[in-house]
């Protein structure tokens, strides 16, 4: 007796573990869990999964003709912490995927848009960025819920500025007190403060990091450009460039006023 019954839980045992591997197949296959569990010791950042992303965000990069260097643009948290972040947030029901959203928050967190005129215009973003071959990414997280991007700011900008001008298109707003260049090189990726291009600014902490991925893909994408990739004079004008309404014609780059509250 004691066999049989032995020999039955064995049985019961395979058969749900083969249910199981056959649940997890399914949803994998439908793109909401990764296939196999994370194995230990595998990085964080490397891991590349087809689940649903709940945040994403989005590093504009470019060559700083101010600065002769290539750069990366932060915006600054408002409240008492001021952290400096890559824009970015969750993503919502509305979005298409997570590289909208994450187009999308850049256009609310760096030029002050409303959260239609910016998902609209993120769309447009998107596509260009698409067409255009400066988009890169997802840089995805372990559990695939954070999407990170990066963007080549000239690749955006019919009318000049680069990455320097999109500095210049910063709006205020309740989620952002500042917005700042900050230098991109070989190895960057894990700092955790910010140090920013000669703005009188003391080095604050970061809210996310930048990723060592997302930032030599950018380098990469940056050093891949003709001298200064062709920006020349003129404004990064993100009513034109990003399809019309709010046209944002000035900006202001971080300065005292914008950090002190």
């Amino acid at each position: 007796g004691g066999v049989c019954v032995c020999a039955c839980m064995c049985s019961a045992a395979r058969e749900a573990a083969a249910a199981a591997a056959e649940a997890r197949a399914a949803m994998h296959r439908a793109g909401r869990v990764p296939a196999l569990p994370p194995q230990p010791g595998a990085a964080a950042h490397h891991t590349e999964v087809a689940a649903p992303a709940r945040h994403a965000c989005l590093l504009l990069v470019g060559r700083s003709q101010r600065h002769a260097a290539p750069a990366g643009l932060l915006v600054m948290e408002t409240g008492r912490r001021q952290r400096w972040m890559v824009p970015g947030g969750y993503v919502d029901r509305g979005d298409d995927d997570a590289a909208h959203a994450a187009f999308r928050e850049m256009g609310e967190e760096l030029l002050g848009l409303g959260k239609r005129a910016a998902a609209a215009q993120a769309r447009h973003l998107l596509a260009q960025a698409r067409h255009t071959g400066v988009l890169r990414g997802p840089f995805v997280s372990a559990d695939g819920s954070h999407h990170a991007f990066a963007v080549l700011a000239d690749g955006l900008v019919g009318s000049g500025g680069g990455i320097d001008g999109a500095l210049e298109a910063f709006v205020r707003n309740r989620e952002c007190a500042a917005a700042a260049l900050v230098p991109l090189s070989d190895g960057d990726g894990r700092q955790r403060a910010a140090r920013c291009f000669g703005d009188g600014l003391p080095d604050r902490p970061l809210r996310n990091g930048l990723g060592e991925r997302r930032v030599a893909s950018a380098l990469e994408m940056i050093r891949g450009q003709s001298p200064w990739g062709g920006a020349t004079a003129g404004s990064w004008g993100p009513g034109r460039v990003l399809g019309g309404a709010n046209a944002l014609e000035g900006g202001r780059s971080v300065d005292s006023r914008d950090v002190s509250g």
